[in-house]
């Protein structure tokens, strides 16, 4: 038997968890502003290969309050909502 269709669900709509940044934000007390400024903005570009998501990380692990390396995010984060 071959393979006839593929489901990626990229929204949420069968798979829904909470994200990463909701939970740590709301643990770590970070403002929305924080976040929302974040990704609504230089996230927009490093998804366009337009700026580095590590470089970009790494200039706001202070302001989230995070006391490891970007790696360590990277991963805490993909394996968050790895479901």
């Amino acid at each position: 038997m071959s393979v006839k269709a593929v489901l990626f669900d990229a929204d949420g709509v069968v798979i829904n968890s909470e994200l990463f940044f909701a939970f740590y934000k709301n643990k770590n007390k970070i403002s929305n502003e924080e976040i929302n400024q974040f990704f609504g903005g230089i996230f927009q570009e490093c998804l366009i290969n337009n700026a580095d998501l590590k470089q970009e990380i790494e200039k706001k692990l202070i302001s989230w309050k995070w006391k490891g390396s970007v790696d360590e995010l990277l991963l805490s984060w993909f394996n968050f909502e790895n479901k």
